[in-house]
């Protein structure tokens, strides 16, 4: 844990070396969700981070010290957690190669102006829901995660797909009927997720300042906006005019996020289908609806990467045994986060 936040440290000096002075802009983008006067109406239901902020508040006396606290604070969890979980999966060799990928794209993914505070919280929630795909967690776990993760950003929809695509792939394969308390709990969350987003933003929105702010009135009102021509240009442009920025980086990031998934998918279809059918979901929605010269928009697809890239070395999955025994990090087992070794050995296995 140490390293882990002698990581963050780092990491948040690279971000105030990046994005300078528009830091402050991210520090009130949050505030303004806790106060009903958010830049997007989209962003007034992403209310976790923000009010988690504002508790914090009271104990650093600030806002402003409060979200630093928080960035540096889910740096360092996400860090440990990436290095813990990919650990009892696959050994310490690929959880410390998962650690040091996850600072490597955390750190490629920096880019003016924005980084706001869902987007570390979304490093944490994938990082568990990749962990929970590839050790078989039960559909309690994928519920309980749902429940927290809808309230960060409208990316817990994705956990919510999976619990309703996995248990119908395995059910196709298996020419059986499918897990239908997964499925029923999938569609349920899913469901309610869709109709709790509109709530908070109907009931919190107290006005939405963005479209004056960035004289931007056509955007006033919408949920979402069609940004597939203008991502493209974008994509384009890096290929076209190629920087010491390196900006072509990130479309093959996304190119990297795909192959992963095929390549899993062709690895062990019924495993692992459902959890690349999410991610090309997710690269699919970023295209359209993301902002791709906001790289940010990438970084809950770095436990995917930073995780799931093990599942191809089969050296790694036979030490699995071996680190349960050995448990390196054994604050895993106090976070509630234990099977047995025999349990882990089938499910990686």
């Amino acid at each position: 844990m140490i390293v882990s936040l002698l990581f963050a440290f780092a990491q948040f000096r690279m971000i105030l070396l990046i994005l300078g002075a528009a830091y402050r802009n991210s520090i009130d983008a949050a505030l303004g969700v806790v106060q009903g006067q958010p830049h997007w109406r989209v962003f007034q239901s992403r209310v976790l981070s923000p009010w988690i902020i504002k508790g914090l508040s009271i104990l650093t006396g600030g806002f402003p010290l409060a979200h630093i606290f928080f960035v540096i604070a889910m740096t360092a969890l996400a860090g440990w957690l990436m290095l813990s979980l990919t650990d009892r999966c696959f050994g310490r060799r690929a959880a410390w190669g998962a650690f040091f990928l996850f600072h490597l794209l955390f750190c490629l993914l920096l880019a003016p102006p924005w980084l706001y505070a869902w987007d570390h919280a979304s490093i944490i929630l994938f990082t568990l829901f990749t962990y929970f795909v590839l050790t078989g967690k039960d559909w309690r776990w994928f519920a309980v995660l749902f429940s927290v993760a809808i309230f960060n950003r409208e990316s817990g929809l994705y956990i919510a797909l999976w619990m309703i695509a996995d248990p119908l792939v395995k059910a196709v394969l298996d020419r059986a009927r499918p897990q239908w308390a997964m499925l029923v709990a999938g569609l349920v969350c899913f469901g309610s997720g869709l109709v709790l987003l509109n709530m908070l933003r109907d009931l919190l929105l107290v006005k939405e300042v963005g479209p004056a702010l960035f004289n931007m009135p056509e955007m006033a009102g919408r949920n979402f906006q069609n940004n597939f021509v203008m991502n493209v240009n974008f994509i384009k442009n890096f290929f076209e005019n190629i920087n010491f920025y390196f900006n072509m980086l990130i479309p093959c990031l996304m190119i990297c996020i795909l192959c992963l998934s095929f390549i899993l998918s062709v690895r062990d279809f019924r495993r692992y289908f459902s959890l690349a059918l999410v991610q090309v979901a997710s690269v699919v929605s970023i295209l359209v609806f993301g902002v791709i010269s906001e790289t940010r928009v990438l970084l809950e697809s770095i436990p995917f990467l930073a995780m799931g890239i093990w599942v191809l070395f089969p050296e790694a999955e036979k030490g699995t045994s071996r680190t349960n025994r050995r448990r390196p990090f054994p604050l895993v087992k106090s976070a509630g986060f234990t099977d047995s070794a025999d349990s882990m050995d089938r499910t990686v296995s």
